[in-house]
C-alpha cells in the first residue's frame, strides 16, 4: 500500500485511571525510493516489579487481638502512648465473640458511608452502641494520628462500621488506637447487633 505525502502527527498517550496524567509525542514517517520506511519497534524495557508499601495500620483477618477499650465514663488517654493506629480490619469475615469486649467497651458504633468526595468524606447514618440504633445522618470527616491510614476510609465509597471511644464533635471524629474500622455487611450488622444486646446496661 503506497502513501503519499505523509506528515507529521501526534500520539497523545493517557492514564486510564488518572487522565490528567498524559504524555505527548510527534513523529513524522519517512520515505525512501517513495516507499515508506516501516516504523521502528523500540525494545521495551520490562518494568520494574511493583512493590507493595504496607499500610500503617493493624490489620488483623481473624480474631482481633487489641487491647480493651475504656469503659464509656473512663478516663482518655493522653502523651506520645496515645499516638498509634487504629485496626483497619480488611476481612469481611463474621467477628468471633472475642468482639464483644471491643463493642461493649466502645462508645460509638457509627454505621458509616467512608470514601465519599467533596467536603465531607464521611457519612455517619446511625449509632448502634446504645439501647436503641439512633439516628445520627450527619457528615464528618476523621483525623488518625501521624502516619497511620485505613483503605476503608478511602474511595470508593463504600459502607462500615467505625468502632470507637471517640464521639463525633461537630463535623469531627477522631480516630486512634482505641477505634476499629471493619466493612458494613449485613451479616457482620447483625453479629455486631446480637453482641451488642449481650453489653451490660449503662
Amino acid at each position: 500500500m503506497k502513501v503519499s505525502n505523509p506528515k507529521a502527527a501526534q500520539v497523545s498517550v493517557v492514564n486510564y485511571y488518572e487522565p490528567d496524567i498524559a504524555e505527548v509525542k510527534s513523529y513524522t514517517l519517512n520515505t525512501t525510493c517513495e516507499t515508506l520506511e516501516e516504523i521502528p519497534n523500540p525494545r521495551v524495557e520490562p518494568l520494574d516489579p511493583i512493590v507493595e508499601i504496607p499500610e500503617q495500620v493493624s490489620v488483623n483477618t481473624g480474631p482481633l487481638q487489641t487491647p480493651p477499650m475504656p469503659a464509656s465514663n473512663g478516663s482518655s488517654c493522653t502523651g506520645s502512648s496515645c499516638q498509634t493506629c487504629p485496626v483497619c480490619r480488611k476481612s469481611k469475615d463474621i467477628p468471633s465473640a472475642d468482639f464483644k469486649d471491643i463493642i461493649c467497651n466502645a462508645s460509638s458504633v457509627y454505621k458509616t458511608t467512608s470514601g465519599r468526595k467533596g467536603n465531607y468524606v464521611l457519612k455517619i447514618r446511625q449509632d448502634l452502641r446504645p439501647d436503641k440504633r439512633v439516628k445520627v445522618r450527619k457528615s464528618a470527616n476523621y483525623t488518625l494520628p501521624d502516619s497511620c491510614e485505613c483503605s476503608l476510609l478511602n474511595p470508593p465509597v463504600q459502607r462500615v462500621f467505625i468502632i470507637t471511644s471517640s464521639k463525633l464533635k461537630g463535623k469531627m471524629l477522631n480516630l486512634n488506637k482505641q477505634s476499629v474500622i471493619t466493612y458494613s455487611t449485613r451479616e457482620i450488622e447483625r453479629k455486631l447487633m446480637k453482641l451488642l444486646k449481650t453489653c451490660p446496661s449503662g
